[in-house]
């Protein structure tokens, strides 16, 4: 562990306020679920993903989505991609998330489009793969959003109803492990 040399004091309720630049350099947000560990004198606090303990089951199903699709399939929880599957696509598990992706999720607002209509939204915060076409569905659960699934394609070429079919059904799968 680092430390910051920031001391809070706990109020009479047990609270215990999270410095802002810490919370925006870790990109903590109002209403985000923490996790809270300890270890012996020490506590932790960790933002609190449900689909990072599904890893394997997310893999499994990027895999399939790419099998069928023929397109790379990116699982992102809230802050990184948990899974992903296509040319390339392991070394973008653990990237963070884009500002404009979190944004999207947040609207939780589903996104078919290509370079062609100009509305391609960057999926991380640094470029790292050539996006010609996408689409990108919010997983969804009691309320809660979870992630997203993306297919992503380099190619210029407009992805098919079928294609945003599969992928809306990969993220209804994903939420019901949640309800």
């Amino acid at each position: 562990m680092k430390a910051t040399g920031i001391v809070r004091r706990i109020d009479e309720l047990g609270r215990v306020v999270i410095p802002k630049e810490i919370r925006k350099t870790l990109r903590i947000k109002e209403g985000d679920p923490l996790e809270i560990y300890t270890d012996r004198e020490d506590v932790l606090f960790r933002k609190y993903s449900p689909l990072a303990g599904i890893e394997g089951e997310a893999s499994a199903l990027a895999e399939s989505l790419h099998e069928v699709t023929d397109l790379t399939a990116v699982i992102f929880d809230s802050d990184a991609v948990i899974a992903a599957a296509g040319k390339d696509a392991k070394t973008l598990v653990g990237e963070p998330v884009s500002e404009e992706l979190e944004q999207l999720m947040r609207e939780r607002t589903t996104r078919i489009t290509s370079r062609q209509d100009g509305r391609v939204v960057p999926l991380f915060r640094k470029e790292i793969m050539h996006v010609a076409a996408q689409i990108i569905v919010p997983i969804v659960s009691g309320g809660d959003l979870l992630g997203c699934v993306a297919l992503v394609s380099g190619r210029e070429e407009s992805l098919s109803e079928c294609e945003l079919l599969v992928a809306k059904n990969a993220s209804a799968f994903l939420a019901r492990r949640f309800d």
